[in-house]
């Protein structure tokens, strides 16, 4: 099979176009959508090059997600905090507060 074939089977394959006998190819998808599509292939493929690395060092799969979940979160997380103050403008505590992205994001859908 010669690469412009395998191509336009990989396109066809992913949606992207259509076939036609006797009409032609088309394009399934907006410039938008297609753009999008090649961002997240190579975010895959990020991902894929990250694991097989990992992998290879003799990492678990377990080890790798655990520690990718725990980074996501971390990135994803605010902390806050401020003093509570007392008479004379002393500190007599502090108040503080994680905020997760999940948090926000849910916060916004229920606004």
């Amino acid at each position: 099979m010669n690469t412009v074939l395998r191509a336009y089977n990989e396109l066809g394959r992913e949606g992207i176009i259509t076939s036609e006998v006797g009409k032609g190819t088309f394009v399934n998808i907006t410039r938008q959508e297609l753009k999008s599509h090649n961002r997240q292939v190579l975010l895959k493929k990020i991902i894929e090059h990250s694991l097989e690395e990992a992998l290879s060092l003799e990492f678990s799969m377990e080890e790798f997600q655990r520690v990718v979940t725990d980074y996501i979160t971390g990135v994803l997380c605010l902390t806050a905090s401020t003093p509570i103050l007392g008479e004379n403008d002393k500190i007599v505590g502090i108040v503080s507060f994680n905020i997760q992205f999940e948090d926000l994001v849910r916060a916004k859908d229920v606004i």
